[in-house]
């Protein structure tokens, strides 16, 4: 005994140190970008200090320079040079020589270059959110919510995370090859392409770069045409993190060009990322299809407000009118159609036409507006048509807001906040994207009919309800907010009208960990299991915990109970319906409730966890009620040796599976 209490002591020393170097903060470098060229205080060239009208009516397409302004003064920026096919084929090239260095580098070296970019932006945020304003016309208080919170916590998740999911994972191989074993590796694809829009520059750079870059990657992005200039200085700060952390040069480089320069990259990369449009995304998946290279596309939304008859009408009123007006209503997940229950639809009219009255918009760096400009040339005109399609129809201007001191020449790139009443379904402003600061509102009476209403789009991005008890429909990620402002969610589909690429990943959970679904995945030579690009699930498989039981409150309305299919090792599983997809129930009576029953549950979801089983996601754990229903899924039919293994006698043709267990109190 006494030979071991010395190596005892010692293992507990050395657990004590690596304790405490946990505690020591990293040592992050600080990085100097040039940023002396886009004060908007700073030093001003003759080149770039005049007013600048682009052509109306025509594309600047023709030209071979990409001619930049600020929407809410039209002065002049700059250009920057369109760049030819070749010469994107150029820039690919070496951005592939140099992802084969950076492939071999460890997760210190990529955590490291994310605290060098997120110490730069909390201490630069001011600056970050200046040149995103004088590019877009957004506000500061937007660019701040927009560019600089998001990008953040994003860094802060792969910091945390990205490692994790990244690692080698063992898989079950079958009950055909229990003596075999399954490890799935994931390997960098090599140069990620992306295509992305202009109304978050910051954002919408780091957004793919983060991913493609803490995963191995290369990447190439095609800034948009209309924020070139703030995208080339974006770049800046991330060649300068590179650079302190020893990376290859043009590991990451930034392109700025039109249409031809968009195809070029598509053909040239391993994996394209597309924020856009669904007429361009359809292009870019067709010229995707001939190299056979795998897309994620998101294209556009018309997201939906629900607000019940419980909802906390003042409450709500600010929240919705700040959905719509953010980034001047040029926000991809912004609210554009709202249905409000009839009962507070009168109330919710007047507090909202309350709040937009006071709305003014001008240039946003004076500081002295709620709003900005809208960035695309003549797109209020396009935002004009919609609502005088809707006046046409029957509908009512019930309040707009007003305009502060604008330029004579940047008139033209205002809209007013608008509210609307009396719309319908017949009318565009319910229908088309409008990307524009319009708040269109429809009453309804029942539940019933505004999920109806709500999925009655070929969008589906988002959608929010303010509610006191949780109720959605099937809209994408609906976002839910309680009395108690407890907020929730549920994502169904990650996408909107076009909802899937031709990536071998399941969407939804590539959208939770990009990283994955930037590797390529291997398996051991000893398994039978075949796999495309890994990707994983941003649910947490640990949460034994009351709050993780409310999470999935709301779900229980949706629930169909059909036949007897068998008996399970602990209740009877039954055939059920959960949001249109196959699920195994088991219903318990209070007297068959015991801890044995939950001790079979821990017990089973024990065991695949220890398999490493996919269709493993979460285990809610028993709470202060017994629980009489359980839900058996993961909502993903792809394994049906899980249910003959799991239940015994079950049906042989159930393609259920999952071991998502769900203890619920009738």
């Amino acid at each position: 005994m006494a030979f071991w209490w010395p190596l005892i002591v010692l293992a507990f020393a050395y657990a004590i140190c690596r304790f405490l170097l946990m505690l020591i903060p990293p040592n992050v470098p600080s990085i100097d970008v040039d940023a002396s060229d886009v004060l908007a205080h700073g030093k001003e060239t003759e080149e770039n200090s005049f007013i600048y009208i682009p052509p109306r009516g025509r594309s600047q397409q023709s030209d071979k320079k990409v001619q930049c302004y600020e929407p809410a003064t039209m002065k002049y920026l700059g250009y920057f040079p369109a760049l030819s096919t070749s010469e994107v084929k150029e820039r690919v090239a070496l951005s592939r020589k140099a992802q084969k260095t950076w492939a071999q580098s460890s997760f210190k070296v990529r955590r490291q270059f994310l605290r060098i970019l997120l110490k730069y932006i909390i201490e630069h945020q001011e600056l970050i959110c200046e040149v995103s304003s004088r590019d877009t016309g957004k506000t500061m208080v937007d660019a701040s919510l927009g560019e600089i919170m998001t990008t953040c916590e994003k860094i802060t998740w792969l910091l945390s995370e990205g490692e994790r999911w990244l690692k080698p994972e063992y898989r079950s191989s079958g009950r055909a090859m229990l003596h075999k074993v399954s490890r799935v590796e994931f390997h960098p694809l090599g140069v990620i392409g992306a295509i992305v829009p202009w109304n978050y520059p910051f954002h919408n750079i780091f957004n793919p770069m983060l991913a493609a870059v803490f995963s191995g990657n290369g990447i190439v992005i095609k800034v948009s045409e209309h924020a070139s200039w703030s995208g080339c200085f974006y770049f800046r700060i991330i060649q300068a993190a590179l650079a302190a952390v020893g990376a290859p040069e043009n590991l990451v480089d930034v392109i700025t060009g039109f249409a031809e320069t968009g195809e070029a990259l598509v053909s040239s990369v391993d994996k394209m990322i597309f924020v856009g449009s669904t007429a361009v995304g359809k292009m870019i998946m067709r010229n995707a299809a001939e190299t056979l290279t795998p897309v994620t596309l998101e294209l556009g939304g018309k997201d939906a407000f629900i607000i019940c008859e419980d909802a906390d009408v003042s409450h709500v009123a600010q929240v919705a009118v700040r959905g719509t007006l953010q980034s001047s209503g040029q926000n991809c997940a912004g609210a554009e159609r709202f249905y409000v229950h009839k009962d507070i639809y009168t109330a919710f009219i007047t507090q909202v036409t309350k709040i937009v009255k006071s709305v003014s918009a001008g240039p946003p760096l004076t500081g002295r507006y709620d709003m900005g400009a809208i960035c695309l040339q003549e797109h209020s005109e396009t935002l004009q048509s919609l609502v005088n399609d809707a006046l046409d129809k029957g509908a009512e201007i019930t309040v707009r807001g007003s305009f502060g001191h604008l330029g004579e020449d940047a008139v033209d790139q205002y809209f007013p906040p608008t509210v609307l009443i009396n719309v319908n379904h017949t009318m565009k402003i319910m229908k088309e994207e409008a990307f524009g600061p319009i708040m269109p509102i429809m009453q309804f009476s029942t539940d019933e009919e505004v999920i109806k209403l709500a999925n009655d789009s070929r969008y589906a991005l988002g959608c929010a309800v303010e509610v006191s008890k949780g109720r959605a429909g099937d809209s994408g990620w609906p976002w839910l907010q309680n009395e108690q402002g407890k907020d929730k969610s549920r994502q169904i589909s990650p996408f909107c009208d076009v909802n899937s690429g031709s990536d071998s990943s399941d969407s939804s959970k590539q959208d939770n960990n990009e990283a994955s679904s930037m590797w390529s995945s291997s398996v051991n030579a000893n398994s039978t299991s075949t796999c495309g690009n890994a990707s994983s699930s941003g649910m947490s498989n640990n949460g034994d915990t009351d709050s993780d039981c409310l999470e999935y409150e709301i779900l229980w309305d949706d629930l169909t109970i059909g036949e007897d299919i068998g008996r399970g090792s602990c209740g009877t599983v039954y055939h059920g319906l959960w949001f249109g997809s196959d699920v195994a129930v088991k219903v318990f009576s209070k007297q068959e409730y015991s801890k044995e029953v939950m001790q079979s549950f821990r017990q089973e979801v024990s065991l695949m966890r220890r398999l490493r089983h996919p269709n493993v996601l979460l285990f809610m754990g028993a709470v202060t009620s017994p629980p009489r229903l359980c839900i058996v899924s993961e909502l993903l039919p792809r394994f049906v040796e899980v249910s003959s293994f799991y239940y015994e006698g079950a049906h042989q043709n159930w393609t259920g599976g999952g071991v998502l267990i769900c203890p619920w109190t009738l």
